[in-house]
């Protein structure tokens, strides 16, 4: 928790020495926006995967096969990588909870440091 300390010490130093002027009027004057998939995700996803077969002590498209693994990202934005990078991988991701991002995150806040929360991925 300290270095989450030291990263916003960090970005409040860096935002005063670029002095950045950020006018959310002329942001919010915007008619038209166009949004466009760049296919950032896809290749996060394939990069974890061959990550994953790389640290593998066997070279097989489903190197994971067998194991039974519980991923619990407490509604945040990891869900992915329970069904988009250990499953494809022959794991079997059953016992996962809280899969679906909600930012109300109603199971629990994503803390990875809570006791509590590992204890309930581990239950």
């Amino acid at each position: 928790r300290a270095e989450v300390g030291e990263v916003m010490q960090i970005a409040l130093e860096m935002d005063e020495e670029e002095n950045f002027d950020l006018d959310v009027a002329e942001a919010t004057q915007v008619e038209e926006t166009v949004l466009q998939d760049a296919g950032f995700m896809e290749a996060y996803v394939e990069k974890l995967r061959a990550t994953v077969r790389a640290c593998a002590r066997e070279a097989s498209p489903d190197p994971l096969r067998g194991m039974k693994v519980c991923v619990n990202p407490g509604n945040g934005g990891g869900g992915f990588f329970a069904t988009r990078v250990l499953s494809p991988l022959g794991a079997d991701v059953s016992p996962s909870i809280h899969l679906r991002p909600d930012g109300t995150f109603p199971a629990h806040v994503p803390d990875p440091e809570s006791g509590a929360h590992v204890d309930a991925t581990a239950a």
